[in-house]
């Protein structure tokens, strides 16, 4: 995996960039594997966490462990059609 945290010249915003070889996006979507990436190893406040799933309810279900009470879950609406 590549990883990185660095700023856009053009805007001036923070971005993330992550990029999966073929064999970790193989292992996300034929697996069911999620990929957790440490923050701190890219000078960020927040984890990331990588996955797939077929539905929204199946995703979720996936990552239940990582939430609690006051997760705040939100559905891109362009999927909800």
């Amino acid at each position: 995996m590549l990883k990185c945290k660095s700023r856009v010249a053009a805007t001036g915003q923070d971005v993330i960039i992550l990029g999966l070889t073929s064999a970790e996006i193989n292992n996300i979507t034929k697996q069911g594997m999620y990929l957790h990436v440490d923050g701190a190893s890219i000078g960020a406040s927040v984890n990331v966490v990588l996955f797939c799933g077929e539905t929204e309810a199946e995703m979720l279900e996936m990552v239940s462990d990582l939430m609690d009470e006051n997760t705040n879950i939100v559905v891109d609406p362009a999927l909800m059609n």
